[in-house]
């Protein structure tokens, strides 16, 4: 917004935190809010932007920042494929924290020869392997590392379920972290994103899953997984539709009815809360 603004002299409320999308590569800002402008500085991906104000010129949008300008769309023309920045005000924080990092996953397979961005709080044998390979459990680590920046050996392996009696330790591992508002037994239900385990044969640990459920309403969710089914291993992580999820747009929801589980399957989750921009909680 030009400085001066009339809006602004009326006591405009101040602008929600944006976070910088994450594409593997540090976003860089102009001198001026033209296309063809000098570079000024390089911001790391997943930075959260609470002071800046907004200029339209020319049918495009800007941020000016105190690192620079940031082409962020063009006006009245809907949202652009690859966003530099997503803005807090519409959604959870937990949420758009999350998906401003998917970009980064993209060309991403599922496989046990993990692979986790430098930016996951993961050990650093696993990390920049260079296989863009990540499982079930190994992506939603991913997600709550990227939510609520949480980490250490201590909780990664109860998160993956090493070196422990419990089937149960991803569950109880997020309660530990202060991430869970509550858990449960079953499917979950409510509004809200859910960190879900499920085994055929838990005290054998036998076919076990982890996924994250987004939960709309009573009969609108959608599923966020890595996955070993022949029909996704090629992609990972996807949505429940099959959609790939390498943008910061969510894949299409089951509107017909609500998450459900299978009676063959034993299920336990935990309710993620919400977090400052910052990931705080």
């Amino acid at each position: 917004m030009p400085k001066g603004s009339n809006l602004l002299k009326r006591g405009r409320a101040k602008p929600s935190p944006v976070i910088v999308v994450d594409y593997g590569r540090p976003l860089v800002t102009l001198e001026k809010p033209e296309h063809d402008a000098n570079p000024q500085a390089e911001i790391k991906p997943g930075t959260v932007i609470s002071d800046y104000k907004t200029k339209d010129k020319d049918a495009d949008r800007w941020l000016e920042t105190d690192q620079g300008w940031i082409f962020v769309g063009v006006t009245g023309k809907g949202a652009i494929k690859d966003p530099a920045v997503l803005e807090f005000g519409k959604h959870d924080h937990h949420r758009n924290r999350l998906m401003a990092r998917m970009p980064r996953l993209r060309g991403y397979r599922y496989g046990r020869s993990v692979d986790f961005p430098a930016s996951v709080n993961a050990p650093s044998k696993m990390t920049n392997t260079g296989t863009k390979q990540i499982d079930c459990s190994s992506f939603t680590w991913c997600a709550l590392s990227w939510m609520y920046d949480v980490g250490g050996i201590a909780s990664y392996k109860r998160h993956q379920i090493i070196d422990t009696p419990d089937p149960w330790s991803a569950i109880r591992n997020a309660e530990i972290m202060n991430v869970a508002s509550k858990t449960g037994e079953g499917a979950p239900s409510g509004i809200g994103i859910y960190l879900v385990q499920t085994w055929h044969s838990p005290h054998e640990f036998k076919h076990g899953h982890q996924l994250l459920v987004f939960i709309h309403g009573r009969t609108d969710h959608n599923i966020l997984q890595a996955s070993s089914h022949p029909q996704r291993a090629d992609q990972a992580p996807v949505w429940l539709d099959g959609s790939p999820a390498w943008t910061v747009y969510v894949g299409n929801s089951d509107r017909e009815r609500g998450y459900r589980v299978p009676a063959s399957i034993h299920a336990r989750w935990a309710k993620l809360k919400d977090c400052d921009p910052f990931g705080g909680v």
